[in-house]
């Protein structure tokens, strides 16, 4: 473990500036010293995330090469939640990965189902402690909820996951500027207040008087 540290440190020790963000090979070094380690393949998975996202408008890469750095931005998460699946951002991060290979022919059937199952795993650590991960997942519903045709009773579950999340977020956060990062969010999926004010407490809805 010490020796995999020394490449990529995950342990918090005031008296090394160490980088938090180390290069790809570095990362891969730290995994060959200690494979056990999960928040190792969190790093590599979002470091390749980096990387690919880096790449997007690149015409050299071609579509191929995206999908193979995608699946292995999805190999390291899935190996990170194999070694801890009772960390909540392992769960939201696999399943936007998922959700993001929307150019494979099976995306509806295979990859959508299975960022649905990677949200309800991590709605299921959750907790009442911290409010950001609410807001993840309400993004998430928000999105898929976007996938859906309004008349199919799907949508109505997934935006009412989305509200749902969004309105625990504010309980408990109670400033205003988590309320309004949850409704710019919103707005850019569903531009209309009537939208908008399903995702808000009580207490925050004189926002929408602020939209334009």
């Amino acid at each position: 473990h010490f020796m995999a540290e020394a490449y990529c440190n995950t342990v918090t020790n005031s008296t090394l500036n160490r980088d938090q963000h180390p290069p790809l090979e570095e990362i891969k070094e730290a995994i060959r010293k200690d494979r056990w380690n999960a928040e190792y393949w969190y790093k590599l998975a979002r470091r390749l995330r980096k990387i690919q996202d880096n790449k997007i408008g690149n015409l050299q890469a071609d579509d191929k090469d995206r999908r193979k750095r995608q699946t292995e931005i999805i190999g390291a998460m899935e190996e990170a939640v194999r070694l801890n699946p009772f960390n909540t951002g392992y769960h939201i991060r696999l399943g936007w990965e998922y959700a993001y290979l929307w150019k494979d022919p099976n995306y509806r059937h295979r990859w959508l189902p299975a960022a649905d199952v990677s949200m309800e795993r991590a709605t299921y650590f959750a907790g009442e402690k911290n409010p950001y991960l609410h807001v993840h997942l309400g993004n998430y519903w928000t999105f898929r909820s976007k996938t859906i045709n309004l008349a199919k009773p799907e949508w109505e579950t997934a935006w009412s996951k989305a509200c749902w999340h969004y309105k625990k977020a504010q309980s408990l956060e109670k400033r205003k500027r988590l309320a309004g990062t949850i409704m710019k969010y919103v707005w850019k999926y569903y531009p209309d207040k009537e939208f908008v004010s399903k995702v808000l407490l009580t207490e925050n809805q004189s926002l929408l008087d602020e939209m334009k």
